[in-house]
Parts: structure tokens; sequence; C-alpha cells
């Protein structure tokens, strides 16, 4: 099924879905299977290749705010290694208390950064759920703006905390 919806990518053989290749009209494919998902896929699931291969597609998520939760998280692992680079050196001794604490904080971040990445994919999925909403009277027109709105304004504010954590990480 995650082969069927795009999730993950086709490594072998062929899926053709009602006379469409998957490889060849992936979105006509999935038009025709009329399955979406529950929820968004774990894009920290996928191994690096994937998840590029994904951001490179056509499907708007995962999109900047995931990409900068990314690099959140390879600044964050960064940090840590060269701080437990440090860590256990005769010369360095006396700054080991500073690295440890250094190294902790940067862990921590990290995993901040790595749930942000799907955070933000979710918080767009729910913007583009709302955009699916019923319009056809005057109050399903009413609703269906409003929900878009208030889903917005939440999806802007996940790049937002990670711009916010990535400007916090970079004192250390």
């Amino acid at each position: 099924m995650n082969m069927l919806t795009g999730f993950i990518e086709q490594t072998s053989g062929e899926i053709v879905v009602d006379g469409f290749d998957m490889l060849k009209k992936p979105k006509k494919a999935k038009k025709e299977i009329g399955y979406m998902p529950e929820g968004v896929p774990l894009y920290t699931d996928l191994t690096v290749k994937e998840f590029l291969n994904k951001v490179a597609g056509s499907d708007p998520v995962p999109g900047g705010g995931s990409i900068a939760a990314l690099n959140g998280a390879v600044a964050s692992a960064l940090a840590a290694m060269v701080a437990n680079l440090t860590i256990g050196k005769k010369n360095y001794e006396e700054h080991e208390e500073l690295m440890n604490h250094i190294a902790s904080l940067a862990l921590r971040e990290k995993d901040v950064f790595i749930a942000d990445i799907d955070r933000d994919s979710e918080a767009y999925d729910a913007v583009f759920t709302c955009f699916k909403m019923p319009k056809a009277t005057d109050e399903e027109k009413a609703a269906r703006s409003a929900a878009i709105q208030e889903a917005t304004k939440y999806a802007a504010l996940v790049p937002m905390q990670v711009a916010r954590n990535a400007y916090e990480l970079m004192s250390v």
C-alpha cells in the first residue's frame, strides 16, 4: 500500500493501476486508487534518499518547514558531535562539564527538530484537508473559509517555532 500511494519509492517490478503506470503517471494512478491515508506518513521513518525523493516529488509536503527542521536536527547533531569529541580529552578536562551540558542540550534539540519534520507536514496536511471541504452553500463556504484560515495560521506557527529553536541553538 505504501508503494501504491507513493509514500515509499518503487524499487523493482511494475505497478499499474487501471492502466496507469505508477512511475510514468503517478497522479492518475493514485486518483484511480481513491485511497488517502488516515494521517500524514512519518517522514522521519524514511531513509535520507527516500526523504529527499519525496521532497523532489510533486506533493506539497514535506515542504520548507520540514526541511528547516531537518537542517536544525543536523545542526544539533553536529553540535553534539563536536561536544562529544571534546569530552574525555586530556587537554580539555576543564571544559568537560560545559561540553556535557552542550551535548545534552544539542541532543534534546535534535529530537525536537526531528519531531517538527512531521509536525510541519501534519500542519500543512490539515490546510489541504480544509480545501477539500464542501462549498456548495453559503454556510459551507463560510465554514470552509474559516477552517482554512485557522489551519493556515497554525501551519505557519510550526516553521516559526523551528526558526526560533534554530536561533536559540546558535548560542550553543
